[in-house]
């Protein structure tokens, strides 16, 4: 089981912090953090995956304008600005 997580104004502590801690220690082997601004028209997401000392390691992360790259867990290939309304 991956995850994606979306990113809240009420709740940054639990998804920068918590979330991965408690993802990490269930093995959860990929995560994903989406965070949109539609006040700003900004998105930026990050893919981590679980490392070897058991916290997770980023292995790519892209902002609006750019584009999310990655082959694992599978392959992905997006402009974060896509997920904006």
């Amino acid at each position: 089981m991956n995850i994606v997580e979306f990113v809240s104004p009420g709740s940054r502590r639990q998804d920068f912090v918590d979330k991965p801690i408690r993802c990490a220690e269930g093995r959860v082997p990929y995560s994903m953090r989406v965070e949109i601004s539609r006040r700003l028209r900004h998105a930026a997401v990050e893919l981590f995956a679980l490392g070897k000392f058991g916290g997770y390691d980023t292995l790519a992360k892209a902002v609006s304008g750019d584009r999310l790259r990655a082959d694992e867990p599978f392959p992905i290939d997006f402009d974060p600005a896509d997920l904006l309304p």
